[in-house]
């Protein structure tokens, strides 16, 4: 099965479920501000995004965790505007548009799939950017960590006040929020990683200023000092919750049920994806051949669904 050339739609439809492409069909964005994001933009970075992965870790068969710091990508002639890329292709002649291999120089902010038009425009309102929400996702989607839901009665009057003249830039308006002892806890586990997406506008446009103040995208975060886009995807690229997190999220769209975490067999497949230097095809692999795939779903779960 593995080897069969329908293996990259099932690659595609993993990573699409595993990023919550489905949440696309609710996102639209202000034209007043985002005149550029269009339904096409809306479709095309979501193929930019799969065809960077497939390509990355099917095709080229490259360590997963490469995937947030990776220069290559794809670009339509429509996306390298939104980029700011002067990538033009001179055969479309009004034909629909093809796509492109690009590679960003090193360090670019807008290597790897966290800065990719998805990520950044999916997890942000229609006029303006959150923070928080592309902090939750980027912990719960590919990290696999809980956020808790905010309390009820807290106010948000802040956040989003974007005319705020002493509060100009969303830096400001969350450190006047989650000065809130009630928001403080949880704007912890999302904001710092958050922010350093900033440079990044609703609409995914790479900016420096946020109504003429300088962005600040630097922080900290699981310990770990960063500056900017670029910055923040080494320190995720090395964290080990993203290896474990694939590695669940892979498992689940399999078998349609969770690890059991204690089990040897689960632990042999995670030791054998990290002896593969995080090959997700070897990861694939290791499931499919694991008598874990083959058996029922742990009793918990089965009660669950009774």
């Amino acid at each position: 099965m593995l080897a069969s050339p329908r293996i990259a739609d099932g690659f595609r439809a993993f990573f699409a479920d595993m990023l919550g492409f489905s949440e696309f069909e609710h996102v639209s964005k202000e034209a007043a501000f985002f005149p550029n994001y269009t339904s096409t933009i809306k479709a095309q970075s979501q193929e930019q995004t799969l065809r960077t992965i497939v390509d990355h870790v099917l095709t080229r068969r490259g360590d997963y965790r490469d995937l947030f710091t990776t220069p290559n990508t794809f670009l339509t002639t429509d996306l390298a505007a939104i980029y700011g890329e002067p990538v033009v292709d001179p055969t479309d002649n009004g034909q629909p548009q093809r796509w492109i291999r690009h590679s960003y120089p090193e360090g670019d902010p807008r290597s790897g799939i966290l800065s990719q038009v998805s990520f950044t425009s999916l997890w942000s309102p229609s006029g303006r950017t959150s923070a928080t929400v592309r902090g939750k996702a980027l912990r719960e989607l590919i990290m696999c960590q809980i956020v808790p839901a905010p309390p009820s009665n807290v106010e948000f009057k802040f956040v989003e006040d974007t005319t705020n003249p002493e509060l100009r830039t969303t830096r400001d308006r969350i450190m006047a929020h989650s000065s809130q002892p009630m928001c403080a806890g949880c704007h912890k586990l999302t904001d710092p990683q958050g922010l350093a997406l900033e440079n990044f506008d609703s609409a995914g446009q790479l900016r420096t200023h946020e109504n003429g103040k300088l962005i600040d995208a630097s922080g900290m975060f699981n310990n770990k000092k960063f500056d900017g886009p670029y910055g923040l995807a080494k320190v995720v690229r090395d964290d080990p919750a993203i290896t474990s997190c694939v590695a669940q999220r892979a498992f689940e769209f399999e078998t349609g049920y969770s690890p059991p975490r204690d089990d040897a067999r689960w632990k042999q497949i995670q030791e054998r994806f990290a002896a593969s230097n995080y090959n997700v095809m070897e990861l694939l692999r290791q499931i499919a051949l694991s008598d874990l795939s083959y058996g029922s779903a742990p009793k918990a779960l089965q009660t669950a669904s009774n």
